[in-house]
């Protein structure tokens, strides 16, 4: 799994020289950003192909160190919460691979990563506090009419998702 992680996040992180993705796939690559949520340090992320969203609110020191298995299972809590299986889900992080940093996958897909970010800021629903994943920030981020990388056309990405999911 390709995260494309954007220059801010690059900063924040402090990763230097991150080489261009190699997976063809884009179902398989993620765009990954920081972003102040109601005051919040969040991670956001998007796939690449469906522009699925993650969204994990209140990240602190020790979260960005270990921000990779965070957002995996951010994805895993994501695909739940969009009603897949474990199983289904277990085989797309399977399929998916290890995790590997890279530089964004094009301007598409950042596109709909900065799309995100702005309807997330004027989402009225409160972040809960108490836990990282945001579920109701990613299914309404998720039932938003958008372009998106791997599907033409505006659509909504949970049945972007779904078809993705069905390959």
């Amino acid at each position: 799994m390709e995260l494309g992680i954007t220059i801010p996040l690059q900063k924040h992180l402090n990763i230097r020289n991150l080489e261009y993705g190699t997976e063809q796939k884009l179902f398989y690559c993620w765009e990954v950003h920081r972003i102040r949520l109601q005051a919040e340090d969040t991670l956001v992320a998007v796939n690449a192909s469906n522009r699925a969203a993650v969204v994990l609110c209140g990240m602190d020191a020790a979260g960005w160190r270990d921000f990779t298995a965070l957002f995996v299972e951010g994805v895993r809590m994501m695909l739940e919460a969009e009603g897949y299986s474990g199983l289904q889900i277990q085989e797309y992080l399977d399929k998916a691979g290890p995790v590997t940093l890279t530089r964004t996958h094009g301007r598409r897909p950042v596109a709909s990563l900065n799309r995100m970010d702005d309807y997330l800021w004027s989402l009225p629903a409160l972040i809960s506090k108490d836990r990282l994943f945001q579920p109701i920030h990613c299914l309404e981020a998720n039932r938003q009419i958008c372009k998106m990388g791997g599907h033409e056309g505006n659509r909504l990405p949970f049945q972007c998702l779904e078809m993705d999911m069905k390959q």
